[in-house]
């Protein structure tokens, strides 16, 4: 399966093809039109009933799309994921999305007369949150993320809470889940934003981690929040996984998006866990000593507040002793890299 970060939606590009001309136009039925803007790779999947489709879209009020007319858009970092056909999301929307392949770009325009009246579970379903003007004509303009076939849904589903509740799936037992379903998606992203390398991170499982990564799956790889795998294997103190990550070029200067932590990046969530290793093997792959957080804090800051006066958002009563007991050695790192000083790091590192 093609990488996530390949497929984010260029709204620039979908504008000028739609100024330019629009090939292959065609009347599903009454109510129902489609438009394709761009080929994809059918050889990588083709939504089918009953398919997980993740697509990226823009949703406009009316049958003219235009910035102003948007009522909604997915994040770059995370797809609408849906099971094709289900009840809460529009029938006319699956139908729209039938057959489109991976990586294609489609238009599709819905008449008022198949958005009107829609039943409960669709307006409480997946997009009840997005202002959707039901009752009138709406357009959208997609592009398919992944196809995750409905006899592999199970066993990705399956795989995923085992990577969730146990930190010991081993590299082989991973490997025959991907062998044994075909169309075994490893940069499969759920309806929560997290992918198989976020979670592998999050509990330490250093050899799915590997395995991943050795099958170029891509290190960067971030939850809507825009937590990467880095960060939390940084911030739980997973050392082998943080040197897998950043031996596979993952970048140590992602950030959260927003909220009381907006701006933390992988060194922010070390220093904060008072994890000297972290830390060191982050500012020898050149993690920015000076990176600010939304609230203007550099990681020695918000580690040197928690020290003095143990308060912090989420942070466990052990990783505060931890970053209490190590400040004097987090002062020495930080000094030390303050100036630039980098290295490659390794496996010897740490």
């Amino acid at each position: 399966m093609l990488g996530f970060q390949t497929f984010q939606l260029n709204f620039a590009m979908i504008t000028v093809l739609s100024l330019i001309s629009i090939a292959a136009v065609t009347s599903l039925r009454d109510g129902i039109t489609i438009s394709e803007l761009a080929d994809g790779d059918c050889t990588q999947g083709v939504a089918s009933h009953g398919d997980r489709v993740s697509l990226m879209y823009v949703g406009y009020d009316g049958a003219e799309p235009s910035e102003n007319a948007v009522f909604h858009k997915t994040s770059r970092h995370t797809p609408f994921t849906f099971i094709l056909g289900e009840d809460e999301v529009l029938s006319a929307f699956s139908e729209g999305t039938l057959n489109a392949c991976v990586a294609s770009k489609r238009r599709i325009t819905l008449d008022k007369s198949v958005t009107a009246n829609p039943p409960v579970n669709v307006v409480n379903g997946k997009m009840r949150d997005y202002d959707v003007p039901f009752g009138k004509t709406m357009t959208f303009d997609i592009e398919i993320v992944s196809v995750v076939m409905r006899d592999v849904v199970n066993g990705v589903d399956r795989m995923m809470q085992k990577l969730r509740n146990r930190n010991n799936v081993t590299r082989e037992e991973f490997e025959f889940a991907v062998k044994k379903a075909k169309g075994f998606p490893l940069d499969y992203i759920d309806v929560d934003s997290r992918t198989f390398l976020i979670t592998a991170a999050f509990t330490g499982n250093f050899e799915v981690v590997e395995y991943l990564l050795d099958n170029k799956v891509d290190p960067n790889q971030a939850m809507k929040t825009g937590l990467s795998a880095l960060m939390y294997a940084a911030g739980e103190g997973h050392e082998r996984c943080v040197v897998s990550l950043l031996n596979a070029n993952a970048s140590t200067s992602l950030s959260l998006h927003g909220g009381a932590l907006g701006g933390y990046t992988a060194l922010h969530f070390a220093a904060l866990t008072g994890r000297t290793k972290m830390v060191e093997a982050l500012l020898k792959a050149g993690a920015d000593p000076k990176a600010m957080s939304h609230q203007g804090k550099t990681p020695w800051d918000i580690a040197k507040a928690l020290a003095t006066n143990g308060k912090h958002a989420g942070i466990k009563r052990g990783d505060r002793m931890r970053c209490k007991r190590n400040l004097k050695e987090l002062k020495a790192l930080f000094k030390k890299y303050e100036g630039g000083e980098s290295s490659e790091v390794g496996k010897s590192d740490l």
